[in-house]
């Protein structure tokens, strides 16, 4: 099942909480929107470290059972079952972690928490934070998912916060 899956949990929790958080001050009234903003960073920040956390007792518990020298293609540490998203055209939500890419994910998951902590009195930090958990999710979905239509599209997700990123913050 798909929300059992912890891959999935941390590929999708960082884009559906960065659009939440960007979306519900426009569409609230003054002082929810006030406080919505108020708590950005630290729910950003606990979700970072949350997904830091996951990824890590992850990476601990398989840590052992990983042949270094003896990668080869197929031979996934975790991985999905199959679930069909657009029928007709044969995509599917499949998710996986291979040799290759756990430590990737690791050093995503570790280096977000990092970017954020280094820019936390960021100005219009509420809207660099929920851009950096977008950001987060969209990378994390490159180095997870198995399906290569899903990976476009998570490839092409990492271009829009990070368009704004650089455009506001430099």
């Amino acid at each position: 099942m798909i929300t059992e899956d912890p891959l999935t949990f941390i590929t999708l929790s960082p884009i559906v909480v960065g659009l939440t958080l960007l979306i519900l001050p426009q569409i609230a009234p003054t002082s929810a929107s006030d406080y919505i903003k108020k708590i950005s960073r630290p729910l950003s920040m606990s979700l970072a470290i949350a997904i830091l956390g996951i990824t890590t007792m992850l990476f601990l518990g398989q840590i052992g059972s990983i042949d270094w020298l003896n990668i080869g293609q197929g031979s996934y540490v975790f991985q999905s079952e199959p679930v069909s998203v657009l029928e007709p055209i044969g995509v599917r939500w499949v998710v996986g972690v291979d040799a290759l890419s756990f430590p990737m994910v690791w050093l995503t998951a570790l280096l977000i928490p990092i970017s954020m902590l280094v820019e936390w009195d960021a100005k219009k930090g509420h809207l660099f934070f929920p851009l950096i958990l977008i950001m987060e999710g969209a990378l994390l979905g490159v180095f997870i998912v198995l399906d290569l239509f899903v990976f476009y599209v998570f490839w092409e997700l990492t271009l829009i916060p990070m368009f704004f990123l650089i455009l506001v913050w430099g």
